[in-house]
């Protein structure tokens, strides 16, 4: 089973993350700041992360898991408030996707399942 590691500081939408991801047969690791992100991911070593925290606390938990060799291959999506690319380039430390905050759970589900079909 394929798992995906989820980092959100909000309670209700971990809730929401995990009943969606269960559903579609992903085994779900949650996370609701860095440091516990890092702990998750060396603990679970997930297929997938899914990070929706601030954009410097969320670009410094990606930089600090991509300090495991292991953890570079791993397809990191970057949900938030980011419009303009020149600011998501500024913050990039090997993300994969990004989606502003336009996005639904199914988006991000359907997302989450094609980069893993392709890894």
């Amino acid at each position: 089973m394929q798992k995906i590691l989820v980092i959100e500081d909000t309670k209700l939408l971990i809730k929401a993350w995990v009943k969606k991801f269960e559903g579609q047969g992903f085994e779900v690791l949650t996370a609701n700041d860095g440091t516990s992100a890092i702990e998750a991911a060396i603990d679970g070593h997930p297929d997938l992360v899914v990070v929706d925290l601030p954009e410097t606390q969320g670009a410094a938990a990606i930089k600090k898991l991509r300090e495991f060799k292991w953890a570079n291959r791993i397809p990191v999506m970057f949900l938030n408030s980011w419009h303009d690319p020149e600011v998501f380039r500024e913050y990039s430390v090997g993300l994969d996707e990004h989606l502003d905050y336009n996005w639904s759970l199914e988006e991000v589900t359907q997302r989450a399942k094609q980069k893993l079909a392709t890894t």
